[in-house]
Formats: C-alpha cells, sequence, structure tokens
C-alpha cells in the first residue's frame, strides 16, 4: 500500500499544517497511521502532547461548569427544603386550633398531604440530577481516556493484532 505524504494526510485532515490538529482529528489520524511515511508519522507523533492537552483543558472546563451546576442545584434544593419547611410549620400550627370544623381540619391535613408529596418528589428529582451529573462526569473522563488512548496508538495497536504499526 502507497504510504501517504505530508501534504496528503494535511488535504485528508483538512488542516494547512500539523498545528491545527486538534482533539477531533485524532480518529482520523489513528485510522490513517498504518498508511503514513515515517517522517509523516513522527510529525503527527510529536503534535499528540497538544492534542491530549486540548482534551484535558476541554474536560476541566466541562467539570468547572459540572459543578457550578451541581452547587447552583444544591442551593435551590435548599431553598425549596426551607419553603416546605415554612409551610409545613404554618399548618401545623393551624391544626393544632380547637376551634376548627371537621372540613377545615381534614382539608388542611390534604394541604399537608400535597406539600410532602410535592417535597418527597423535590428530593427524587434532585438525586435524580445529581445521578445523571455523575453520569456525565463519569462519561467526560472516559471520553478523555478513550482520546488519550486512541492518541497514542491503541487503535493502531489493536488493527495491527498486538504489535505497533
Amino acid at each position: 500500500m502507497a504510504r501517504a505524504s505530508r501534504d496528503e494526510i494535511k488535504k485528508m485532515l483538512n488542516i494547512k499544517n500539523f498545528r491545527e490538529l486538534g482533539v477531533r482529528h485524532a480518529e482520523q489520524l489513528v485510522e490513517m497511521m498504518p498508511d503514513m511515511d515515517k517522517e509523516v508519522r513522527l510529525k503527527v507523533v510529536e503534535q499528540l502532547p497538544e492534542v491530549v492537552r486540548f482534551a484535558v483543558e476541554a474536560m476541566l472546563s466541562l467539570q468547572r461548569a459540572h459543578e457550578s451546576a451541581i452547587e447552583s442545584g444544591d442551593k435551590s434544593r435548599q431553598q425549596v427544603n426551607q419553603t416546605c419547611r415554612d409551610a409545613i410549620a404554618a399548618y401545623a400550627e393551624q391544626l393544632r386550633r380547637d376551634d376548627l370544623d371537621p372540613e377545615t381540619r381534614r382539608g388542611l391535613n390534604e394541604g399537608l398531604e400535597r406539600l410532602v408529596a410535592v417535597e418527597c418528589e423535590a428530593d427524587v428529582s434532585h438525586k435524580r440530577f445529581l445521578s445523571g451529573a455523575f453520569d456525565k462526569k463519569i462519561l467526560g473522563v472516559g471520553a478523555v481516556l478513550l482520546v488519550v488512548w486512541a492518541v497514542v496508538g491503541g487503535r493502531a495497536v489493536i488493527r495491527s493484532g498486538g504489535a505497533p504499526a
């Protein structure tokens, strides 16, 4: 099979020079590695630390956004909790009155039950949010590891049956 030249590789990746390599090129590069001239492979490998750095910076940015979203969600949850506690206290105060007729007492109890149900649903929803956030963080870390693995030639090693290309 003919070896691809530097210019052919740049044309296939739609870049002007190898300094433009980014994370999005990693998979393409790994697939092309076996067909590259040795000199071209070396130039690509020289740029790999930069590609990995971009991937890590992207993940750190996502992590900061993720942490901010969790902090905001926690503050919101605390406000909802406090509002519900205040409302429950108001219901309890009303229910302590001796002069309530049975219908009013039943209405207050039903309101209290609805409030508790809303509070429980808010708690479940917040836990789902945290679980989803954790899952996204795990996926993000996995994505970085995958990019790093692909960039350093894992895919090429697998395709060549365990021997580096």
